[in-house]
């Protein structure tokens, strides 16, 4: 998405809200998705690559699946269709080992007095 695009349209059809779409904001976005994004990606390579030297008959089993459906072509975004077990492991490392954290507070933890 194209933050300052955005900004800019908000801006000249004044959309409620488009105040928030300003350069420190867009900075701040830009900021958390570099940041963040590269820790998790290694912690789930991490965890995918560790869960398949435990899990042998799995890794054997989509080692396979991607020689049959792939062969020698370097896969694209499409082939999640027909790599069934590699998006099964996938997914299930990603639900048992997630990389962002869960479970966050939905209510105040103490009582609190405004005013």
């Amino acid at each position: 998405m194209n933050f300052i695009g955005a900004n800019r349209r908000a801006e000249s059809e004044r959309k409620p809200g488009f105040q928030y779409l300003n350069r420190d904001n867009i900075a701040a976005v830009i900021m958390d998705m570099y940041l963040a994004g590269p820790e998790t990606t290694y912690h789930t390579l991490l965890w995918l690559i560790l869960l398949m030297t435990y899990y042998t008959d799995w890794q054997n089993v989509m080692r396979q699946e991607i020689n049959d459906k792939l062969g020698d072509r370097a896969p694209v975004v499409d082939d999640k269709q027909c790599l069934h077990n590699v998006m099964a492991f996938l997914y299930e490392t990603l639900r048992y080992r997630n990389p962002g954290p869960v479970g966050s507070p939905h209510m105040a933890l103490e009582d609190t007095k405004i005013g």
